[in-house]
């Protein structure tokens, strides 16, 4: 099976927040993973 994923940001000149996965046997879709106000406290994205 061919997997294709994509994400924006839910507004313009905002980080995308959304997170996507996929292994042979399972998917993931977080919406908005990140937590506001913690960029001072963890250099990290949501990717990470």
């Amino acid at each position: 099976m061919r997997v294709t994923m994509t994400s924006t940001a839910a507004r313009t000149g905002h980080v995308n927040e959304d997170f996507t996965g996929a292994v042979p046997t399972a998917a993931v879709l977080i919406d908005g993973a990140g937590i506001s106000g913690t960029e001072s406290i963890c250099r990290h994205g949501v990717a990470w």
